[in-house]
């Protein structure tokens, strides 16, 4: 993970995607903390503060490998956009 970049397994996105896994179970098992929590020992969900920055994804791959247990989603996020960030 970097400020522009996030790289997680392929299952756990589906899972919260598909609703299997809840976001704060998502956030649990990645030592996340929600928006709206104060703790300030932990990392503020990524998707959270990209979307905060009203930054968008410019980029996904994926990074499969036949010997590996899952596969591997890359997202890279733009610049800040204009049609979802705070007027400055």
């Amino acid at each position: 993970m970097s400020d522009h970049m996030l790289k997680i397994g392929s299952r756990a996105l589906l899972e919260v995607l598909s609703g299997r896994v809840s976001i704060a179970e998502f956030n649990k098992r990645f030592g996340w903390r929600a928006g709206d929590e104060d703790i300030p020992n932990k990392p503020l969900n990524p998707f959270e503060r990209q979307l905060r920055e009203g930054r968008l994804f410019r980029s996904i791959d994926i990074d499969s490998d036949d010997d590996a247990a899952d596969d591997w989603v890359t997202m890279h996020f733009g610049q800040p956009d204009p049609a979802i960030s705070k007027f400055k």
